[in-house]
């Protein structure tokens, strides 16, 4: 997949949001396992704040998993199936903070 760097414009701070051809900024699904639930919710509030779509489940338009140390096995194994991006949380902040997909 081709993906573009298009600034999006959150709160006052301005940070880089991935973006391909047949998708509009902040139209990616994302969803995360692993995590409890605190934490998961934190991650969940930064995805959205980026105008990332949160899903609780793997759909057919879900472009990233984000994993946690304990990551159902199923999640990613459906995600993976589904040609997702799997990443770590660590990958997942980068990407908040980049906008770049880690390599």
């Amino acid at each position: 997949m081709l993906i573009e760097t298009a600034e999006l414009l959150t709160g006052s701070s301005r940070i880089a949001s991935p973006v391909s051809r047949d998708r509009s900024v902040g139209s990616f699904e994302i969803a995360f396992t692993g995590f409890g639930e605190v934490e998961r919710k934190s991650l969940e509030n930064m995805a959205k704040d980026s105008g990332m779509v949160v899903r609780k489940s793997i759909t057919k338009n879900l472009e990233f998993l984000c994993t946690g140390p304990r990551p159902s096995s199923t999640k990613v194994a459906d995600a993976s199936a589904k040609g997702c991006t799997i990443l770590s949380q660590e990958q997942f902040f980068s990407l908040m903070e980049t906008g770049e997909l880690p390599g």
